[in-house]
């Protein structure tokens, strides 16, 4: 990974537990569309992340929708090596999975998408998180009290996130235009530019 590198983290999978139940994934175009877009307004560079033949599957899929180029990290980092990349990193966008909150901790900021699961429940604890959960009537139907099981065959609460929502929220909340280096943790941002705290949206 290039040295001088602005990362923003993206993990399309949702981990080994639903590595066969896609209702808590945002479709993979989707993802593309959010890196190309952070590429070209902010000079990100895009990573992506994931463990397993599933993730690799989804994380080819996805860079394969991109127009501009990414790096694949799927498969290639220990727990150890995958806390580095997302404590350097501007920004991880996550499906809810355990990079998501791992991406809390280090005090990154996160972009949450969430559908089936409640936001309530298993968001982000992050500082600064954006979390993008639009609550049909059916949703959660995944939770504790149903075994994380769901009868689920069309997961419109993911599709109901859009691309530009997303991007307009990310520009608004976490990225100062102009800026994109995230301050030194624990300081606060001068008025000329720099990316804020972002308020926690449950």
């Amino acid at each position: 990974m290039p040295v001088d590198a602005r990362i923003v983290v993206l993990h399309v999978g949702t981990g080994p537990n639903h590595a066969g139940f896609p209702l808590k994934r945002w479709e993979t175009a989707r993802f593309a569309q959010l890196a190309d877009a952070l590429t070209v307004r902010y000079g990100l560079t895009p990573a992506f992340t994931g463990v397993g033949p599933a993730e690799r599957m989804l994380v080819t899929e996805t860079i394969a929708h991109m127009r501009h180029p990414a790096i694949d990290l799927c498969h290639r980092l220990d727990v150890g090596a995958l806390t580095g990349v997302l404590a350097e990193a501007e920004l991880v966008v996550s499906n809810d999975t355990a990079v998501m909150h791992l991406a809390g901790l280090v005090a990154t900021p996160v972009v949450a998408l969430f559908g089936p699961t409640s936001p309530r429940s298993y968001g982000p604890r992050a500082e600064r998180a954006l979390v993008f959960y639009e609550a049909p009537y059916c949703s959660p139907c995944i939770t504790n009290y149903n075994l994380k099981l769901s009868r689920c065959i069309d997961p419109v609460c993911m599709r109901a996130v859009e691309v530009d929502a997303v991007v307009e929220r990310i520009e608004r909340e976490l990225i100062t235009p102009g800026s994109v280096r995230r301050p030194v943790r624990g300081s606060v941002p001068d008025a000329g530019g720099g990316m804020p705290r972002a308020r926690t949206a449950l």
